[in-house]
């Protein structure tokens, strides 16, 4: 449930219900599957700046795990907020287009 490159090592109350209702739940958390630098996985700072804490999550089903290609946050970003932007990107397959294309590969279509 938690990656390989997780920071959630110490966690509070909140933290501890989010894993019991991934565990129940068959989720898993797609942040911490990938390495990236430490500023990109932190996704909240303080007003006052001096503190980041790692406080969004993306949990997807353990089965379509494999459909997130990537999980970071952006600080680039003005938003003018203490929130920094979290991208998913997904890799998903279209297979009725898929399915389409083979039946006309194959000449079954009646006009």
């Amino acid at each position: 449930m938690i990656g390989p490159h997780g920071t959630v090592w110490r966690t509070n109350d909140n933290g501890e219900r989010l894993l019991l209702f991934c565990n129940i739940n068959g989720l898993c958390i797609s942040n911490t599957y990938f390495q990236h630098k430490y500023i990109h996985k932190k996704t909240w700072r303080s007003p006052s700046g001096n503190i980041c804490n790692e406080i969004d999550f993306v949990c997807v089903n353990k089965r379509w795990r494999s459909t997130v290609q990537d999980v970071r946050s952006y600080r680039s970003t003005d938003v003018r907020s203490v929130y920094y932007l979290v991208k998913v990107k997904l890799k998903l397959k279209n297979t009725m287009h898929t399915k389409i294309c083979e039946t006309l590969r194959r000449g079954k279509v009646e006009e």
